[in-house]
């Protein structure tokens, strides 16, 4: 008898709980549809400056081997992932703030819970490698 009193008002709850998980299901679809139809921001004249082909070549290259190695397994191969569920989607973020933020990291000024994660992956890293890998994330 116990038994079925207790049991009884956990059945009513589930029973009524079913309706608002569609309604949240169906709210958080047509969010994502919404975010997929928003048009892509347009880039300024200084964001599409034509660099030199030749160092841009030999730039990706290498920075394409440098985030391989050093950053791909966090942030994803094409920069989407949020790596470790703290840091920010990196992909297409501008090369001088990817500097801005590696030299950061490499001297301590920079960062916040993964701050000693990203100093050890930046510390071997020379000037050119930073630029090459930032201009690389640039590409994303």
């Amino acid at each position: 008898m116990y038994r079925l009193l207790f049991i009884t008002p956990i059945f009513f709850l589930l029973a009524c709980s079913d309706t608002p998980a569609t309604a949240q299901t169906t709210k958080q679809e047509s969010v994502a549809h919404k975010v997929k139809t928003a048009p892509a921001p347009q880039k300024t004249d200084k964001e599409t400056s034509v660099k030199p082909v030749q160092k841009v070549a030999q730039s990706s290259e290498s920075g394409h081997s440098v985030y391989a190695h050093k950053c791909a397994s966090c942030h994803g191969q094409a920069g989407e992932k949020v790596a470790l569920n703290t840091s920010k989607v990196i992909a297409g973020w501008q090369s001088t703030k990817t500097v801005q933020a590696l030299n950061g990291y490499k001297d301590g000024s920079y960062g916040g819970k993964l701050k000693g994660i990203m100093k050890g992956q930046v510390s071997t890293l020379n000037t050119d490698e930073i630029r090459s890998v930032a201009d690389f994330i640039e590409t994303l």
